[in-house]
């Protein structure tokens, strides 16, 4: 009941698209259920998507985030690099590669990412379902037995309002009778 199942939209939109999808997140479930996420995989993630013009070495782009040390994905005519970020000045990082052109900066290396095993999500399940089903067979066969014992004592129930009825009668009865003795013994 904690696995939180919510709207997602990928960061990838080239592989997944702009759809949203039911998923979970992989951190979130990391927290929950472990052994259905696999980490500390390095990666590239398409966070930054822009195209920039690389002179000299310098990627001019704005706001991008990275910092010296990091590993960026730039994607030019000739084919694809994954490069060490080497410099940061304003709106623009250097890497050792020297191109006259735009570059798609795809973005950046990140060394933990997280996959969750939806198979194993699956499996947990089909378990949580097992259990719901044996816990709703276990009320069924106590709501019968409680709708059983019911109808017994609705049917006491029913033959003690009888039987206080006749013992009503039966008193009024014994109490006319005794009343004719006391009359008959005093004539």
């Amino acid at each position: 009941m904690d696995i939180r199942v919510t709207d997602y939209e990928f960061i990838d939109k080239v592989d997944h698209g702009e759809r949203q999808e039911k998923k979970v997140i992989a951190q979130e479930l990391k927290e929950i259920y472990p052994q259905a996420v696999v980490d500390n995989i390095t990666k590239v993630v398409p966070d930054i998507m822009q195209f920039a013009p690389d002179k000299a070495g310098w990627v001019n782009l704005e706001n991008h985030n990275l910092k010296i040390g990091d590993i960026v994905r730039l994607v030019h005519a000739t084919g694809i690099e994954e490069l060490e970020v080497l410099a940061i000045k304003d709106n623009a990082f250097q890497v050792a590669f020297e191109l006259e052109e735009d570059v798609l900066v795809y973005g950046r290396q990140v060394s933990d990412f997280h996959t969750v095993d939806y198979d194993a999500v699956a499996m947990l399940n089909v378990s949580a379902t097992q259990a719901q089903q044996a816990l709703i067979e276990q009320l069924q066969s106590e709501n019968t037995a409680m709708k059983a014992r019911l109808g017994k004592l609705e049917t006491l129930q029913k033959e003690n309002a009888t039987l206080k009825a006749a013992q009503t009668s039966i008193q009024a009865e014994l109490k006319d009778i005794k009343a004719l003795l006391e009359m008959s013994a005093s004539k």
